[in-house]
């Protein structure tokens, strides 16, 4: 293998490259390769090309520096006295997919008229109110006697003195609001109530009539 075969070949490129060189230079020789102290030439080659890598990434550091202070210079001089609909327009020229992914181009106009369309058009689903019931009007051993003096509904206040004369018996009243029974010696509320589950009795009003 020839030294300009070695060159050419992508797989001897570089420092591998030119160590492969190197080792197949000294096979044909019949020498071996001595490295470290011992080699003073080879120690001296290894440091210059350090410093040439170093060298180089320097020089690029610092052009990078002049670039990135020029293109700041631009930007304060003439980018940023832009109205802010110039200053969209360009960006969108320089970034257009980063406008794109952010939804602010054509696409994201569209989304947007689409998501207000949905809103206007679509159903509200209904907002469940806790109501809280007012039981002010509903007769009780309390406020039956108030409700009566108050109706002035004729048939209601029949209704509310039939309630208050079976709360004045103990009358025990079924679930659908059925008279069960009139409680007697031989026959107690408890009994009653014993035999027809969910039934209760009407509590006596409270005050005078």
């Amino acid at each position: 293998m020839g030294d300009k075969a070695l060159r050419g070949n992508k797989l001897t490129a570089g420092r591998a490259g030119f160590a492969l060189g190197s080792a197949v230079k000294a096979a044909k020789l019949g020498m071996k390769i001595i490295k470290g102290i011992k080699n003073p030439v080879r120690m001296d080659q290894a440091q210059r090309l350090k410093d040439y890598h170093r060298k180089t990434k320097i020089q690029k550091r610092k052009a990078g520096r002049i670039e990135e202070g020029k293109s700041k210079a631009f930007h304060k001089k003439y980018i940023k006295p832009l109205a802010p609909e110039a200053k969209a327009t360009l960006s969108k020229r320089q970034h257009p997919k980063s406008w794109r992914r952010a939804g602010k181009g054509l696409g994201g106009i569209l989304k947007g008229a689409k998501e207000i369309a949905k809103k206007v058009f679509t159903k509200k689903k209904p907002v469940k109110k806790d109501l809280k019931p007012d039981f002010s009007n509903y007769p009780t051993s309390k406020n039956i006697h108030k409700l009566i003096a108050k109706e002035q509904d004729p048939f209601v206040r029949k209704k509310l003195i039939s309630i208050r004369d079976q709360a004045e018996k103990g009358t025990v009243i079924g679930k659908g609001g059925n008279v069960i029974g009139t409680p007697t010696k031989e026959r107690t509320a408890k009994t009653l109530m014993e035999r027809h589950p969910g039934s209760y009795q009407r509590k006596k009003p409270e005050g005078k009539k």
